[in-house]
């Protein structure tokens, strides 16, 4: 089965920009609130909207007052005057297409003309854009209506932003030939008007179309719809659970789209059922096992050791199992506890990864101790000194989702160091530069401080710490390139797109620089053969192509985006053992 998915799949900007706000809201604030109705039409997605303290306000006249978000679709001034009599604060999402549409029934209702809104009267939107009208108005959705509406002297025309263009410029053309002066806004978004011609697209180049989204959103039904008027089977979805595996295996050539309201990660699942199908079952065993390495943290272990080991071989310390077994423990045991005690949020994220860990929180927390015991009773074997070092870096590793002291910096509560804005990536940096650069240092009994060694220290902690942070953000970057936005302590979320892009280019080249310059000078010291560790240009090369892949959504499922990363870090070490065994050699 080949599986097509459409560009813009996934929020619409109104959308992402109404939920940015609601979750800025509930951060600063540190407090629950309210949204006008479901901030969008996605069940799945106001559900954990929800587990942020983010409820949808239906009964304002038995709610206390408190912070309220005017949601995408907007609503009438009567709306905010009467909960701002009532003592609600209102933070206004409203989508800017909305807002303009707003203003210019206001403008020209106060000139006199008639205003025709084209669109669903009982859609949020529409309600709330009648509230605007001073002068007589009609809301329509049909070419027919408009036949029968009497002939105005002026008429104002504007469109639900999710309307179809095709019977929007139809309704116009009957309307223009009905009254004197027609002025007709194109207030249709561009987002709807793209999603709706690559929906018809898709029902032209494909045996059978997936529209995936909330059956009481309307711009979702408006793409199932056009899907299947081209006569193309379509099925409209809310979850991967809905589909039907007799009835879509069928098809050689399957279509995927979703509305704006519909979070990519659901879209994603969706795809990755009909991967599922597509393959053979032989495959299905190897795409679990590769799950669960993702899932239990396993893989991203072992690409510590490969790290660490990297790491041992530019310092020139002698290699020893001790380091590289301490390293594993600690990746496997403080991102397996942060993740489990920080389940509650991951629920937000992926659902399938959080029920994982709720499946088997009792035996992932009773492994990540004994490992962690382990870990510090081997530590103890090269020095106590290492052995305490080990003990602060678990301590501080296991305080990134626990909660302190309460701090307000501005607006922003700072109740942990994961509520700090970015701090995921760099926090976790730090972690595994300490264990994989500085703790064989110490471990190490040649070492010595002072003269050039030490910068032999902090040049690979710097490359280090660059490749764990570049390795952070490719996992990251599905975040935004899949919308999955319900959390903010990412880089890739904080910094959005573009510039996550220069910082991830940038650091890239630092990494080149870094690695050319290096050999020699202060890495690989004294060993020979230091010419062979120009082969580390190899990752500068696989990282950017990573990013390519990413970009443009080859790797896109977070499986498949952790194996990529962390895969960078196991090149290096494949490359420092070939290395190794040449110069043995």
């Amino acid at each position: 089965m080949k599986i097509i998915l459409a560009k813009t799949a996934g929020f619409c900007m109104g959308v992402k920009r109404a939920v940015d706000i609601a979750l800025k809201s509930s951060e600063e604030r540190g407090t629950p609130i309210y949204t006008l109705g479901p901030l969008i039409h996605n069940r799945q997605a106001v559900d954990m909207l929800r587990e942020k303290g983010i409820e949808p306000l239906e009964d304002a006249d038995s709610a206390e007052p408190a912070c309220v978000v005017v949601r995408a679709h907007g609503v009438s001034p009567q709306t905010v005057e009467d909960l701002t009599q009532r003592g609600f604060e209102i933070i206004d999402a409203t989508c800017p297409h909305v807002k303009q549409s707003q203003k210019r029934i206001r403008e020209y209702s106060k000139k006199g003309y008639r205003i025709i809104i084209v669109g669903d009267r009982n859609h949020a939107e529409v309600v709330g854009l009648k509230g605007y009208c001073t002068s007589r108005f009609d809301i329509i959705a049909a070419p027919e209506e408009a036949e029968k509406l009497e002939p105005a002297d002026r008429v104002a025309v504007i469109a639900q932003t999710t309307f179809v263009e095709e019977t929007y410029s139809k309704i116009v053309e009957i309307l223009k030939r009905r009254a004197g002066d027609v002025v007709a806004f194109q207030s249709i978004c561009r987002a709807t008007h793209s999603r709706q011609e690559e929906a018809l697209k898709l029902a032209e180049t494909c045996d059978a179309v997936v529209v995936v989204g909330g059956r009481h959103s309307a711009n979702t039904r408006r793409l199932a719809q056009l899907s299947r008027e081209r006569g193309v089977p379509t099925f409209h979805v809310e979850t991967a659970d809905e589909l039907d595996p007799g009835e879509i295996s069928r098809f050689e050539t399957v279509g995927v789209t979703s509305g704006a309201s519909t979070p990519s990660w659901i879209t994603r699942k969706v795809i990755e059922r009909l991967e599922g199908l597509s393959r053979p079952d032989g495959g299905r065993p190897f795409r679990r096992l590769l799950d669960i390495l993702v899932e239990s943290n396993l893989y991203s272990s072992i690409a510590a050791i490969a790290l660490v080991f990297t790491c041992c071989f530019m310092q020139g310390i002698t290699f020893d199992l001790r380091y590289l077994f301490t390293a594993f423990c600690y990746i496997y045991a403080t991102s397996m506890l942060n993740r489990v005690f920080e389940e509650r949020e991951d629920k937000l994220h992926i659902p399938t990864r959080v029920r994982f860990y709720r499946r088997h929180a009792s035996k992932l927390v009773a492994s990540s101790f004994a490992l962690i015991a382990a870990s510090i009773a081997i530590s103890l074997t090269l020095s106590l000194e290492v052995a305490l070092f080990l003990i602060v870096a678990y301590g501080l590793g296991m305080m990134y989702s626990v909660r302190v002291v309460p701090l307000r910096v501005g607006r922003l509560h700072i109740r942990r160091l994961k509520d700090i804005p970015g701090s995921k990536d760099i926090f976790s940096a730090l972690g595994w530069t300490a264990i994989v650069v500085f703790m064989p240092f110490l471990g190490d009994p040649g070492r010595g401080f002072g003269g050039a060694h030490d910068l032999t220290v902090v040049i690979t902690g710097l490359v280090a710490f660059i490749v764990v942070v570049i390795k952070s953000i490719l996992v990251d970057m599905t975040d935004i390139y899949s919308d999955r936005r319900l959390g903010r302590e990412t880089l890739p979320i904080f910094l959005g797109r573009n510039k996550t892009n220069m910082l991830l280019l940038a650091l890239t080249g630092l990494l080149t620089a870094l690695l050319l310059a290096s050999p020699g000078q202060w890495l690989f010291v004294g060993r020979g053969h230091e010419h062979a560790a120009y082969a580390f240009l190899l990752s500068p090369a696989y990282i950017l192509l990573t990013i390519f892949l990413i970009r443009k959504k080859i790797v896109k499922s977070e499986t498949m985006s952790i194996l990529a990363a962390d895969g960078n870090l196991i090149l290096m070490g494949l490359i420092c053992a070939v290395a190794g065994a040449l110069m043995r050699g």
